[in-house]
């Protein structure tokens, strides 16, 4: 039987570039224009967990929440990859998640560890502190001014899954989040002056 020389050389390519993508993941696309300088646009990408506040003597978790390649972690400065993801830093820290793919530059993000001697006294920008964060179960939440009136946490599609009355309106709250699906949630508290505060968290 006659074989078309045609349907061979297009399963030659086929395998061809097949091979090439398992060997190269890589995706660069040129961008079109008339700088020729212009940057390939590339599909390695790296989002680290938010930045956190511990109390001194607790641990954490470090977490990659998208990445495209391999992530890596190593405390900011150094060189020395961590393998043992749940770290307890005794002074405020920084760290840095590199992710690498093949063909492709490396990139890289950063997160704060915020270390605090006592959960007294915490100043926190968002008005209220968190922790531990990230959490297998219960969260410590406590305002830094006005009581807490209402505790909501929302999955990150903006889908409320947890709602809590604080008819005392205590300063400090603990609460049970250990039913919940791993992921990255938001806690909206309502104040007693009736403002909102906002702050993620990661539920391991």
């Amino acid at each position: 039987m006659k074989r078309n020389p045609f349907i061979i050389l297009s399963l030659m390519l086929a395998i061809s570039i097949s091979g090439f993508a398992q060997d190269c993941p890589c995706v660069k696309t040129a961008v079109i224009g008339n700088d020729a300088n212009a940057p390939f646009i590339h599909n390695n990408k790296v989002t680290s967990m938010p930045d956190t506040t511990i109390v001194l003597g607790s641990s954490v978790k470090l977490q990659t929440l998208i990445s495209t390649g391999k992530p890596k972690w190593f405390a900011l400065g150094s060189d020395t990859e961590i393998k043992d993801l749940i770290v307890k830093p005794s002074v405020t820290t920084e760290f840095v998640v590199k992710s690498e793919l093949a063909g492709c530059p490396d990139v890289y993000d950063t997160i704060k560890i915020s270390v605090k001697s006592s959960p007294i006294g915490l100043n926190e920008p968002n008005d209220f502190s968190v922790f531990p964060n990230p959490t297998n179960g219960i969260l410590t939440i406590r305002s830094n001014n006005e009581k807490i009136k209402r505790i909501e946490i929302v999955d990150i599609n903006g889908k409320l899954v947890i709602q809590k009355s604080n008819p005392d309106e205590n300063l400090v709250q603990d609460f049970n989040i250990g039913h919940l699906n791993k992921g990255m949630y938001f806690i909206n508290l309502t104040l007693s002056n009736n403002s909102s505060v906002t702050k993620p968290i990661i539920k391991n």
